[in-house]
Order: C-alpha cells, then sequence, then structure tokens
C-alpha cells in the first residue's frame, strides 16, 4: 500500500485504459510479437491492449523522468494518450481455458489467474523474488522460456485447486486491473 502512495505522488494517476490509439497498437504488435506468436503457439488468444497512462507534465520531476529514460531505452512502447499523458502499452492474452491471462512486457512474460477466494497467483520469467502474501502469490522463474514459465504456472494452479482454491474464469478488463493494478 505504501508502494503505491510513493507512486502516485511520484506519477500522479496512473490509469489503465483497455482502448489504445491503433497507431500505439500497432507498436504493440511489432514490439512484442515474438512474444505473441509464442503465446498463441501455446493456446492463448489476443484479449485487448491495455495501457497505463500518467501525466505528461510529471516528467518535470526527476524520478519519472530517469523511469521514462529507462523505459524507453528497453524498447517499452510508449505514446502520447489524449494530449495531456504519457501512454505504455501492453498485450493481454487470455489462456485457451479462460483461467489465466498473460501479459507482454519489457522484461518478459507475466501469468495472472484469480481464485474464487480473492488469491491471485502471478508467474514470471523474470525477476529473482518468489513472494507470497495474504492473498498474493508471485514466482519468478527468472530465465526459463514462456512455455516452461507457463507449465510451471499451470502446475502451481492444480496445486492450489487441490488445495480447494476455485479458479475465477470470468475474465475482463477489470477484472486484470483489480489483479495487477
Amino acid at each position: 500500500m505504501q508502494t503505491r502512495r510513493v507512486l502516485m505522488l511520484l506519477f500522479g494517476r496512473i490509469e489503465y485504459v483497455d482502448e489504445v490509439p491503433s497507431k500505439l497498437e500497432g507498436c504493440i504488435r511489432q514490439r512484442y510479437g515474438t512474444e505473441m506468436g509464442q503465446l498463441t503457439d501455446l493456446g492463448f488468444t489476443l484479449l485487448f491492449f491495455q495501457g497505463q497512462t500518467f501525466p505528461i507534465m510529471r516528467m518535470l520531476l526527476i524520478f519519472p523522468a530517469i523511469v521514462l529514460s529507462v523505459m524507453f531505452f528497453n524498447r517499452e512502447v510508449i505514446g502520447l494518450y489524449n494530449r495531456t499523458r504519457l501512454i505504455a502499452g501492453h498485450a493481454i492474452l487470455a489462456s485457451e481455458d479462460r483461467t489465466t491471462y498473460a501479459q507482454t512486457l519489457r522484461l518478459g512474460v507475466m501469468f495472472s489467474t484469480s481464485f474464487q477466494s480473492g488469491l491471485v497467483l502471478i508467474s514470471c520469467n523474470y525477476g529473482y523474488d518468489n513472494l507470497t502474501w495474504k492473498h498474493y502469490i508471485r514466482h519468478a522463474h527468472r530465465g526459463q522460456s514462456i512455455g516452461s514459465t507457463w507449465a510451471e504456472h499451470q502446475r502451481s494452479i492444480k496445486k492450489l485447486e487441490l488445495e480447494g482454491n476455485s479458479v475465477d474464469r470470468q475474465m475482463s478488463f477489470t477484472k486484470f486491473v483489480d489483479m495487477v493494478g
């Protein structure tokens, strides 16, 4: 919760949007085409394009300007949104069984599954730390392929289901933002 407050102070209100400009959509397809192709081969389908927006005036502050520079040099897809906000765009795909979102990021791919109990399981093929909080489990599979990270995520889902956690199969933009936002 503290992290969210600090980000709000630095970047202003971060909004999630499910309609990105068509030019940005093309850039997302180009930038993440390989990852999207691998996910499609695993049975995922494109659900929507998602963007995180924040006020462009925040770039006058040092930390947001540094973050934006790092994003730019890492080939993050960034554009202008409504002439007053910057937007970072990503593709969001859904698994064939409608249990899991896959999000393409500059660092790799993140798989997110929500359970009816409110628990959220996240697996990604980047990062170092595995985290477990009351309603949040994150497994980092640094350096693994998208396919092997997906296989590990599916094993974790099955384990949680055996423990009595039912997967929430209702997928929507709002549900996605609630999980990762």
